[in-house]
């Protein structure tokens, strides 16, 4: 979980949803525990199968989705999807420096699961700033 991440996850939180993060360090995991209140994390670095550890963690399928990653993350969560969930793709971020970038082999997942996958700028809701702002700023 990067920056970007780590706030995605505590804004869900804070909509009351179940939170699971993923971090490429054992200190990023506890931090995503203990100060931003994720319901639980793993280290993906740590993981042979990251289709297995997402199962341990959403065992009756993950509803929704922040993609930020893209590749094999992407790849293990489309398999674990819930019928008709969600997937909102701010970045894949595993991709931007490959000479050849990894494709999804499981595509077909959204289909079968009709899941909603659909990409978004942040300028794509500007109009809702001042929501933000004051949803935002009553949790400071």
């Amino acid at each position: 979980s990067g920056a970007v991440g780590q706030l995605v996850g505590q804004f869900a939180k804070m909509k009351g949803c179940y939170v699971v993060g993923s971090a490429g360090s054992k200190q990023k995991v506890e931090l995503l525990t203990t100060k931003f209140g994720y319901d639980n994390a793993f280290n993906y670095k740590e993981e042979k199968d990251l289709g297995a550890a997402l199962r341990r963690y959403f065992p009756g399928g993950i509803d929704v989705y922040f993609e930020n990653v893209g590749g094999k993350m992407l790849e293990a969560v489309l398999d674990n999807m819930s019928l008709h969930g969600r997937i909102a793709v701010c970045g894949t971020i595993s991709q931007y420096n490959l000479v050849q970038p990894e494709g999804i082999h499981n595509i077909y997942r959204l289909v079968r699961k009709r899941i909603r996958m659909q990409g978004f700028l942040v300028l794509d809701f500007m109009h809702l700033l001042p929501q933000f702002i004051e949803e935002a700023s009553a949790q400071l």
